[in-house]
């Protein structure tokens, strides 16, 4: 799983279009090369993401899975005494479920701005390529 500050900075880089040139017809067929080889990578990209969402929301429900096999270990171990001197084992789950679950909403919302900027950058890169196309064409007569 990437970490989605990787994402951004390949993201940001991949959105610089300064370098795209289209001046001649050369350059116009490199640029377009450029922009195939950049919607290529951010069609990847798309893919890796929505695997990374699968995995984190995997990864948060097995955490859940195990808070409720700890505090089913607790309430089995422990006496009525332990429990009211250490608290309601039912109230630390809640707990540490509602903190597990607002961990995995962030994560995943991140991931899905994400997913939603790829998406938004490819439709634009393939407008772009679209438009040299064109330009291309209007050289060529």
């Amino acid at each position: 799983m990437m970490d989605p500050e990787d994402y951004h900075r390949i993201l940001t880089e991949l959105a610089d279009f300064r370098d795209l040139d289209t001046s001649t017809i050369a350059s116009l067929r490199s640029s377009l090369v450029e922009l195939k080889d950049r919607r290529d990578q951010l069609l990847e990209i798309r893919k890796n993401l929505k695997r990374d969402i699968r995995g984190v929301e995997r990864y948060y429900l097995e955490r859940m899975a195990e808070v409720r096999n700890d505090v089913e270990e607790l309430r089995e171990g422990s006496s009525r005494l332990r429990r009211i001197i250490s608290g309601n084992p039912a109230t630390a789950q809640a707990r540490a479920m509602k903190q597990l679950k607002m961990n995995r909403e962030a994560l995943v919302e991140t991931y899905r701005d994400l997913l939603e900027y790829t998406e938004e950058l490819t439709e634009h890169i393939e407008d772009l390529m679209i438009e040299l196309y064109e330009e291309m064409k209007g050289f060529l007569g």
